[in-house]
């Protein structure tokens, strides 16, 4: 849907004023690194620091060559996240070290460390401010899209300045993208291809990563909630989302001529009537019509209703048959029954179906009143089996990073209890909000811990875990809906979402920055 056009004259106020800042403040930058001649303060300086740079030159000509070409402006750009050293490996004993290394390098060759590790033996992305600073910010992903020759038919917009000028053209769609986000990874050749595909055609195919803590207001305007998101703008406006398939050829075809999407009902597949199928013969398939009087005459019944082209429905199918085929050989009395929601409107609705799969009990032809979802076969059998309703504790999906509280960390894990009492007694607290089964969670696990593990010095600052399945109340009053979800809370109140980049380096300059706002200054450069 279109947004109004003054909310959208307000946006482009806000992205051209902050260019200008950035346009200001840009400038090159000179700065002279720490030289190291001996193995022993190598060693002993990667593990001093957790995020090392180290400049293995030929000479100080190379040195001073590098660091005014790009190395110093992305260290300043990096500020305190990150320690660089150099070796001149035609000093008298830079040459020894370089040997020892096993490093000889024609002009200059980067190193980077890890808590202590090397991480890369030799940077081999583009010698650029931008790209190194990508690197160093995310030195754990790809490279940037834009240095990928195969997406070289995308227009990448790289800043707040690029995106308003962009907004200039008059048939625009972007992809709104985030580089962790596995949808966005999975489309971007597809994109990429299209882009290829319509280079003639009116429209422009641009992309930009909107992940990071500058992009707050783009994402806000846009209504960007989720990656990707794609939207079309027609003379600088923003029409609607692209709602289309996530594939070349359809790409295409929608932009021969750009047109808004019609909602459909998603259409079962006739090829997939899952209760013909031979391996399903255990399970009893429900219709409107003979639902209420099944239920009604059955002690204990799980029900599963379902969409045929539910992806989450097709994976948890091979379980349910399995635990309905062992329940028909011991506990006879048990029924799995289901219920294709998409044809049996009526049981659906009056189950109040919102997403599939949605699990249903009934005890003597009644629904129990505690919320279930059991979905392998193990843990079908072990409930049916009990014939009782389970505790809401336990009534969580299983998964074997579960006890992330249990792992030696320097994150702080609440409970309902502790929250407030915690929490006050810091100055400012970042709470990851999280599910054990969430993806995203499990991506972004270590690098909180990380990020807490550099803070954990500072007396003012604290980062926190809630699990979801275990504190649902926690979670409901502070209104958690998606995971992982942080907030930021000073003196335990006052909470605000924080949208800002994933990574640890991102969560440690926002604090820093955090702090440096508030007029405290952090007790290590190192730490914080």
């Amino acid at each position: 849907m279109s947004r109004p056009v003054n909310k959208f004259c307000c946006l482009l106020f806000i992205l051209t004023s902050l260019s200008v800042v950035i346009k200001l403040s840009h400038g090159k930058v000179y700065c002279k690194l720490k030289e190291i001649e001996e193995q022993k303060d190598l060693k002993k300086f990667v593990k001093s620091r957790r995020n090392i740079l180290v400049l293995f030159a030929k000479d100080d000509a190379e040195y001073k060559k590098a660091a005014g070409l790009f190395i110093c402006e992305a260290l300043e750009a990096m500020r305190v996240n990150v320690d660089a050293a150099y070796v001149n490996c035609e000093g008298i004993k830079g040459k020894r070290l370089c040997r020892q290394t096993k490093v000889d390098p024609t002009h200059y060759i980067l190193q980077f460390y890890m808590d202590g590790q090397l991480k890369n033996a030799n940077y081999d992305r583009q010698h650029s401010v931008k790209s190194l600073v990508y690197f160093l910010k995310n030195p754990t992903e790809e490279a940037p899209w834009s240095e990928d020759p195969t997406s070289h038919y995308v227009n990448h917009l790289e800043s707040i300045e690029d995106l308003t000028g962009s907004l200039r053209k008059p048939s625009l769609l972007i992809m709104f993208y985030a580089p962790w986000c596995g949808h966005c990874k999975r489309l971007k050749p597809q994109y990429a291809a299209a882009a290829k595909d319509t280079a003639e055609l009116p429209i422009v195919l641009a992309a930009m990563d909107v992940n990071g803590d500058e992009y707050y207001n783009v994402r806000t305007q846009l209504n960007i909630t989720a990656f990707p998101t794609l939207i079309y703008f027609k003379k600088g406006l923003p029409v609607f989302n692209y709602e289309g398939e996530y594939t070349r050829d359809a790409i295409v075809e929608w932009a021969k001529d750009p047109k808004p999407f019609e909602k459909k009902e998603p259409k079962p597949d006739e090829n997939a009537d899952w209760s013909k199928s031979e391996s399903a013969s255990k399970i009893v398939f429900l219709t409107d019509e003979t639902f209420d009087s099944y239920i009604s005459t059955h002690n204990s019944v799980y029900v599963m209703l379902y969409a045929p082209w539910c992806g989450h429905c097709k994976k948890m199918k091979p379980d349910y048959e399995d635990a309905a085929m062992e329940l028909a050989e011991t506990q006879p009395d048990a029924t799995l029954a289901a219920v294709d929601a998409t044809v049996n409107r009526a049981t659906a609705e009056k189950l109040k179906v919102s997403g599939f799969p949605t699990m249903k009990y009934f005890v003597n032809g009644s629904l129990s009143n505690v919320s279930v979802s059991y979905r392998t076969k193990n843990d079908i059998v072990a409930f049916m089996k009990g014939l009782k309703v389970p505790d809401p504790s336990d009534d969580k999906p299983k998964d074997e990073d579960s006890d992330w509280d249990s792992e030696d960390s320097s994150v702080v894990h609440l409970t309902d209890q502790a929250f407030s009492g915690t929490l006050k007694k810091r100055k400012f607290s970042l709470v990851m909000f999280y599910a054990p089964w969430c993806g995203h969670c499990k991506r972004m696990k270590p690098e909180f811990a990380a990020a807490a593990k550099l803070v954990k010095s500072q007396p003012k600052v604290l980062l926190g875990a809630v699990d979801c399945t275990q504190f649902t109340d926690l979670c409901a009053k502070y209104e958690v809906t998606g995971y992982p979800t942080v907030k930021l809370y000073k003196y335990g109140k006052e909470p605000t979402e924080y949208t800002g980049g994933r990574s640890a380096s991102d969560i440690v300059d926002y604090l820093a920055k955090l702090m440096g706002a508030e007029g405290s200054t952090p007790t290590s450069r190192v730490e914080l």
